[in-house]
């Protein structure tokens, strides 16, 4: 790749660190300038190339640079090939769920979720090369010591799920995912033979670094971590004190006192205490317009709180401001997954009324007649509410011939739909292709055509049901439902469409980058650091002898990516909710430990005393008529206008009421009389019992005028006819 000079872009520590890296590649490469094809380096992500490029050709100094090779680890390792295919992971859970039904060991578990969290142990043992004692004794043994206690029941049952398990997954020769990754690694070691130069920000998995550890045998690595210049920065000394070690409060006051002046981070930090998840909201909206009519053009909105960041959504796009998002949102929140369950749920639930009323009202369903679709949904409700049949889709049908001949239609289709799905167990791969059948012929594949979400998960559909083609694993329709959420629920939709100056993204995500401005949202102590998954296999002290990583190296490397991400951008606010539900709600410690320290070392807490007061005068509403934006503090209260001819001449009490305590209420009834729908009435009243029992006496006694006449045999099979 040749470069050509350009304008430099990122903070001034930023174009530091990468100027570092560029002086000493170009240092151990001077006598091949301008040709550096002989280097690779090894970026955490690809989003570090580009600065890296400019830094070796700023550095240089030459008008013109061949750049050194430059990909992830990860990238470089799938270009090795493997003799032997790789088996998914849906193909392995299945597997194990299989094991686990057939042993009955959790007879009441939900053995999806428990495989799939037996399946991240196995990859965890795998990827840390442990291996477990052949015999289920030693293992248990082995249990004892680690928990110090006796062997109990408990325990030996621990032992013996993992260790069978582990042997039966492991009996075979197909390669898994992590065990490819190994193999990869361990062959592209044996062929490396260029300088290697490596950019990270907390310690490497552990396939890795010992991938790197055999590299060294053959070439020059060179390690350029970003925890180590950070220490080494004046600029930074507060938050390397803060955020790389455990601090005592005993010793805060001495360490404040050593700061120099040049470690004060109140023009770069500020933090925003709100009063709700609105208010957070509302105030991450309001920040980031305001960056935006500063100029600025690469803004990162750092999620660690999902539900505000959805809200804070929601406000930009009302604002005309569009997201980019590279975390993504999980198929089982989008509407495409939507239709799909509502389908799925109206026939387990033997199509009851409110399940199909909801999925009429799906705009996907019937995609290929939308009108068909609106009128059966309005249909449908005045059926059942008038009529009263609640369940069963063959008796809505019929009711639907008497009552509703419009509605027969798009009921035959559900039937047909149904009819496409398996009446009895099957495998997975075979679910999936009748639910493809299933959705086609309720014109949902058609909708899904149409939307970006939508072709992403037929993609998804189409994946798995391929990966699954050689499981047999039969499964009941309640099993397989169960196994689509779960996969919906782990599968990410990412929209690549949007291009925006506003982009969400996750922490590890900003390794090594850097922006004109960085949000970070729902710092409280319950998302930063997250609360580690320990599952209920092993506690650390099991862990720790097997070999395991413990749970807090995770909160460890939380901790590096956030020292990272502050040191190399000039510019960062910090929202979190300071009361839930009226209750107080703790500031991350990460953020608490560097407010404290700066507030002894500099007199300032970093607190942002100027965006609360903004909130009120920056609301955005939207103009309707001329189509354009405008900041006012308040809309105007609707004030509709009634013609003389839809005036009542006389109201009723109730009415007069209705009118002094909500006019609105008043207009809505007995103006534009949108009275309220009937309910459905899915249990018998008096009047039902009352009912039934008059029409059955008036046709039996108009075949039996005289009871005397007839013999009490014939009458009673009469009455019961």
């Amino acid at each position: 790749m040749l470069l050509r000079q350009f304008a430099l872009l990122g903070s001034s520590l930023n174009s530091a660190f990468y100027d570092q890296v560029a002086r000493e590649i170009l240092s151990c490469h001077a006598q091949e300038l301008p040709d550096l094809r002989a280097a690779r380096v090894l970026l955490p992500n690809y989003h570090a190339a580009q600065p890296l490029a400019r830094a070796l050709s700023r550095v240089s100094g030459l008008p013109a640079l061949l750049l050194p090779q430059m990909t992830t680890l990860a990238d470089w390792a799938q270009s090795v090939p493997l003799e032997l295919p790789v088996l998914p992971d849906t193909q392995r859970i299945a597997t194990l769920y299989q094991a686990l039904r057939e042993r009955r060991w959790f007879p009441d578990a939900d053995l999806w979720s428990l495989s799939r969290e037996l399946l991240a142990l196995m990859d965890e043992l795998t990827r840390h090369h442990v291996t477990l004692p052949k015999d289920e004794a030693d293992f248990a043994a082995q249990l004892a010591e680690a928990y110090q206690t006796k062997s109990g029941e408990a325990m030996q049952f621990e032992a013996r799920v993992v260790h069978e398990l582990w042997y039966a997954m492991a009996a075979g020769d197909d390669l898994d995912a992590q065990r490819a990754y190994q193999q990869r690694l361990a062959r592209l070691a044996q062929q490396v033979a260029s300088p290697l130069y490596v950019l990270q920000t907390c310690d490497l998995i552990a396939p890795e670094a010992r991938f790197l550890q055999v590299c060294r045998e053959r070439v020059a690595v060179t390690l350029f971590d970003l925890r180590e210049k950070v220490k080494a920065e004046p600029e930074c000394e507060l938050l390397a004190f803060a955020l790389q070690q455990d601090m005592h409060s005993d010793n805060l006051l001495g360490t404040a006192g050593r700061l120099n002046a040049r470690a004060r981070l109140s023009a770069r930090l500020k933090l925003f205490a709100a009063h709700g998840l609105e208010q957070e909201a509302e105030a991450a909206d309001v920040q980031v317009r305001r960056w935006l009519l500063e100029g600025k053009s690469a803004i990162a909105v750092v999620v660690q709180d999902r539900l505000v960041a959805r809200r804070l959504r929601a406000l930009l796009e009302r604002a005309a401001v569009q997201v980019q998002d590279e975390t993504g949102w999980t198929f089982a929140t989008l509407s495409v997954s939507t239709v799909l369950m509502r389908w799925l749920e109206a026939v387990q639930g033997d199509f009851y009324y409110q399940d199909v009323l909801d999925l009429l009202k799906s705009p996907l369903l019937f995609a290929d007649a939308p009108v068909l679709r609106r009128q059966a949904a309005y249909q449908f409700e005045q059926m059942v509410r008038k009529h009263g049949v609640v369940a069963h889709l063959q008796d809505f049908i019929a009711v639907a011939e008497q009552h509703a001949p419009e509605l027969v239609l798009p009921l035959v289709r559900l039937r047909q739909a149904k009819l496409a799905l398996p009446g009895k167990s099957a495998p997975l791969a075979d679910w999936l292709a009748a639910l493809r059948d299933s959705l086609g012929i309720l014109g949902v594949i058609q909708g899904w055509r149409q939307d970006a979400a939508g072709q992403q998960l037929l993609q998804l559909l189409t994946l798995w049901q391929e990966e699954l083609q050689a499981d047999n694993t039969a499964c009941s329709f309640a099993e397989w439902r169960r196994w689509l959420s779960q996969q919906l629920d782990l599968n990410t939709y990412r929209d690549v469409a949007v291009e925006s100056p506003v982009l969400f993204t996750h922490l590890p995500a900003t390794r090594w980058r850097s922006f004109d401005a960085v949000l970070l949202l729902g710092c409280d102590a319950a998302h930063l650091p997250a609360p580690v998954n320990a599952g209920q296999w092993f506690n650390d002290a099991v862990r720790a002898t097997l070999g395991l990583p413990l749970s807090t190296e995770q909160q460890r490397k939380v901790r590096d990516d956030l020292l990272a991400l502050l040191a190399l951008n000039d510019t960062v606010r910090v929202t979190w909710q300071a009361s839930k539900a009226g209750e107080p709600n703790l500031l991350s410690p990460h953020f608490e430990m560097l407010r404290a320290l700066h507030l002894l070392a500099f007199g300032d807490d970093l607190m942002d005393a100027e965006l609360g007061g903004m909130l009120e005068w920056a609301r955005v509403s939207i103009d309707e008529d001329r189509g354009s934006r405008s900041e006012d503090i308040a809309s105007a209260m609707p004030q509709p206008v009634v013609s003389q001819a839809l005036l009542p001449q006389r109201i009723s009490p109730s009415a007069y009421n209705s009118l002094v305590a909500c006019p609105y209420q008043f207009f809505a009834r007995h103006i534009l009389r949108l009275n309220e729908l009937d309910e459905v009435r899915e249990e018998l009243d008096k009047r039902d019992y009352g009912t039934w029992v008059h029409l059955v006496l008036q046709r039996f006694h108009a075949e039996i005028p005289l009871l005397q006449a007839r013999e009490k045999a014939e009458a009673e099979q009469v009455l019961r006819r």
